[in-house]
């Protein structure tokens, strides 16, 4: 009736209209997905959440036979994506409107949701664990039929709209923390019989029995030959194939750049609006990192872009200072803020065994080599704007000193990405493979993280460093003691492993007056101390610095005079103790 007269804005809220009053209508829900063949490409990003929302919310069916609309929403979408191919822009705001449906908004469906189990189907053994709940099995169809577009869309995408494609990648990658295990099955578009019933019978019966049939087909596709279940779809393997595309024309938009081809000057506005700011640099970044926090597992097209945007990353931090004035300070914090979180997520990644060895194939090509490539790249983009935020702290035209005080959570996850690589570094070293790895990573680290301390822990709140400039022992104790008082459990942890690997090359007055107070510090905070704390000590610090072994013997001094660490953590300590050189019964 009045659904053809309704635009494709007002359809997206019979969805959750219908979710909320109950009505599990099949000859509705198919009229609703046929109307939103039209509406998939026109639907703007306010519009395709709100519709989503509502389609996982929805239920459809008979009692007992009941599913979640998205299911089989997202399945025409695919369907239809499939056999032509939508407008690039549509493509765009659908993977940012599934980057914005959380977890929680898609595991809130699992417990009422359609299953081959009741239509009384029986997954065939080792298929209950690998079949997704019906909410992120939407979830998955809807983000593999995007990424399956843009081998050919991505080439008519603006700068901009890459920009906002591969940062919704890493929205979902960030979101969704079941991808990592996530298959789904091959799109059959010979068979539409998954799709939702849209025909003129009110009761639903013919619906339930064509779904009965589908649930039949599928548990004989389940039971079939070993070939036939390797066919599965990753979702994390098609990321990375989506990363692949965007990294390739994203490369093309820069030697564009490069070449003069595209400017800011240019005559043509949209021309000139389509180049990539610096903070556009650090968000592409960012973007990488967190598809490798969830095991995308990268190509090298992409760790070479992503290298490469740390060494344009660290050109700019080199000469942003020269231009400071109070009126992009804020910009610039913001910036350097943005790229320091973005190559620290980078570090860690790096530090991860498989990244740095030697054992790594992928497509018959070594990877280490490239991954300690992007590491050096990544760990110059943190010094560089390290420098850059000193030079906005000592400089007297800044106008908010508050600046400052909001990169702190940054520049600390920085400290333990960097201590992190370092340790694993030596790690590397003890196994043999020093000679591939060289000197000058673990010499990048040591750098890094110094200059990372004496920002956080040196840089007044205030704009201004004359303790650093007056080099006075009092003024420099004063001031990390105050703000020693204030970390965190975890920023401690990290400080005081960064600082195990720095300050045994480095005879800095203030870094030796940074050792005293941390060890202070920690000793003062034995009551709260947990075991964990003291195995991430023993598992990360330097074997050659002194660090350990004074603070060892801080904490055991103190706790033979006031005891205060509960046995599971003492026990830790006894274990630090003969760790590092320690007589545990002293």
């Amino acid at each position: 009736g009045v659904l053809p007269e309704l635009s494709p804005s007002e359809i997206v809220m019979i969805p959750k209209i219908c979710a909320a009053g109950g009505i599990q209508d099949e000859a509705l829900f198919g009229s609703v997905v046929d109307h939103l063949g039209s509406a998939w490409n026109v639907l703007d990003l306010r519009d395709l959440v709100l519709l989503w929302r509502g389609l996982l919310k929805w239920r459809v069916g008979l009692p007992g036979l009941q599913r979640i609309a998205a299911v089989e929403a997202a399945e025409a979408l695919a369907q239809q994506w499939a056999r032509k191919r939508p407008p690039a822009n549509a493509v765009v705001r659908q993977l940012r409107a599934l980057g914005r449906l959380d977890e929680m908004s898609l595991r809130g469906t699992n417990q009422e949701a359609y299953s081959l189990e009741s239509l009384g189907a029986t997954p065939s053994p080792g298929e209950a664990d690998s079949i997704l709940p019906p909410g992120q099995r939407a979830a998955a169809r809807a983000l593999v039929a995007c990424l399956d577009t843009l081998p050919k869309t991505s080439r008519s995408l603006a700068a901009a709209d890459l920009l906002l494609t591969l940062n919704a990648m890493g929205q979902v990658a960030r979101a969704w923390s079941w991808l990592e295990t996530a298959t789904i099955p091959p799109l059959d578009l010979d068979n539409p019989g998954t799709l939702p019933y849209s025909g003129n019978e009110e009761d639903g019966e013919e619906a339930a029995f064509a779904y009965l049939n589908a649930a039949a087909a599928a548990e004989q596709a389940s039971s079939g030959s070993p070939a036939d279940a390797t066919e599965q779809i990753s979702c994390l393997e098609k990321l990375a194939e989506g990363a692949d595309v965007l990294s390739e024309a994203l490369s093309w938009h820069l030697q564009m750049v490069d070449n003069g081809w595209i400017s800011a000057s240019s005559a043509n506005p949209q021309m000139a609006s389509s180049r990539l700011s610096t903070r556009d640099l650090a968000l592409l970044n960012l973007a990488f990192g967190r598809l490798l926090r969830r095991g995308v597992p990268l190509k090298i097209r992409s760790l070479k872009l992503s290298r490469d945007l740390c060494e344009r990353l660290s050109e700019e931090a080199r000469k942003s200072p020269q231009s400071l004035d109070g009126t992009d300070s804020e910009e610039l914090v913001s910036t350097a803020s943005a790229s320091i979180y973005a190559a620290s997520t980078l570090v860690m990644q790096a530090s991860r065994t498989e990244h740095l060895g030697l054992s790594v194939l992928v497509d018959e090509t070594r990877l280490g080599g490239e991954w300690r490539a992007l590491a050096k790249a990544a760990l110059s983009c943190l010094s560089n704007w390290t420098s850059c935020l000193e030079a906005i702290a000592s400089s007297s035209k800044l106008q908010d000193a508050a600046l400052l005080t909001s990169t702190e959570d940054e520049l600390h996850k920085a400290i333990a990405a960097v201590a992190a690589l370092r340790s694993q570094l030596s790690e590397l070293e003890n196994q043999g493979e020093d000679q591939i790895i060289g000197d000058e990573l673990p010499a990048f680290c040591e750098n890094a993280l110094k200059d990372l301390l004496e920002l956080v822990f040196l840089a007044q709140k205030d704009g201004s460093s004359a303790a650093l400039q007056e080099n006075k022992e009092q003024d420099i104790s004063t001031i990390i003691g105050s703000k020693a008082e204030a970390l965190e459990a975890w920023h401690l942890d990290g400080s005081l492993v960064a600082l195990s690997w720095c300050s045994q090359k480095t005879s800095s007055p203030t870094l030796a007056t940074l050792e005293d107070v941390l060890i202070e510090e920690a000793t003062c905070r034995r009551s709260v101390l947990l075991e964990r704390n003291l195995r991430f000590w023993s598992s990360r610090f330097s074997q050659t610095s002194s660090l350990p072994r004074r603070l060892v013997q801080k904490l055991q001094r103190a706790e033979l005079e006031d005891p205060q660490m509960d046995a599971v953590t003492a026990s830790a300590l006894r274990d630090l103790a003969f760790l590092f050189g320690e007589d545990p019964t002293d």
